[in-house]
């Protein structure tokens, strides 16, 4: 087996900013989670109150609030997409950890080309292509690379989420200005 350079520094790294995205990850979620709620909340009193609104609240501005409720849907729909990934690394940087500690216990050494080459048969062709830089890096001794890629991702979940905050509060706006008493 060859020596990793500085493993046991790529091993922390991994661990924390794991158990960080995956933190980080869940408060995006639930606070994208919330937004849609109340934006879904709203869009269902505007159409559904629509005949005892129409009065107040023009309609081309109920329709616009729609529009822009399906762009934040879909924000969301792929915010939520990259959560579920960031929350799997989390998990399992987390069990990989645990395993790794039972494993130096035990002197147990691992076959690493195998667990790389069992990981790459389990994606799918696409995904295979965009993880294969993560897994020449580990190959090669890299195992922060990962890591710092998931840290991007979470970095455009929060991205994503403001983007739709800042629709929800384009779509009030909208109302706001239209209404009239």
């Amino acid at each position: 087996m060859t020596e990793i350079e500085n493993i046991y520094e790529q091993l922390f790294m991994l661990v924390m900013r794991g158990n960080v995205n995956g933190k980080a990850s869940t408060i995006i979620d639930t606070f994208s989670g919330w937004l849609i709620s109340g934006f879904a909340a709203a869009s269902t009193l505007f159409v559904s109150q629509y005949k005892s609104i129409q009065e107040n609240i023009s309609i081309c501005g109920i329709q616009w609030f729609i529009y822009l409720f399906i762009a934040a849907l879909i924000l969301a729909i792929f915010q939520k997409f990259i959560a579920v990934i960031v929350a799997s690394h989390s998990m399992g940087s987390s069990v990989g950890y645990e395993l790794g500690k039972e494993f130096k216990k035990n002197n147990v050494v691992l076959n690493r080309e195998f667990i790389f080459n069992e990981t790459e048969k389990g994606m799918l062709p696409f995904v295979r292509w965009c993880a294969s830089d993560i897994l020449t890096a580990a190959r090669n001794g890299d195992f922060v690379s990962s890591s710092r890629n998931f840290t991007r991702l979470c970095q455009y979940q929060g991205l994503l989420t403001l983007i739709q905050a800042i629709v929800t509060l384009f779509a009030i706006r909208i109302i706001a200005t239209t209404f009239h008493a």
